[in-house]
């Protein structure tokens, strides 16, 4: 009987563990996605100084969305 009720405490142990790993991958998987957002944004666009240049065309509604979804619009 003892040994019963130490494989269940082991199968329990291993069911927790795996629980836990799977909420990590996920939280750096999303902070991964979250930075590569980040990097890809910065890579499209180019500043430019609107006092001086007027005709500077909207963004698209999509990076607009994209943005926001990020908080930097």
């Amino acid at each position: 009987m003892d040994n019963t009720f130490g494989l269940a405490i082991v199968l329990v142990g291993l069911l927790y563990g795996f629980f836990i790993a799977i909420i990590c991958g996920q939280r750096i998987s999303e902070r991964h996605y979250h930075v590569l957002a980040k990097q890809e944004l910065t890579k499209e666009y180019v500043v430019e100084d609107r006092e001086n240049n007027k005709n500077i065309p909207e963004l698209d509604q999509s990076h607009i969305t994209e943005l926001r979804m990020l908080g930097l619009y």
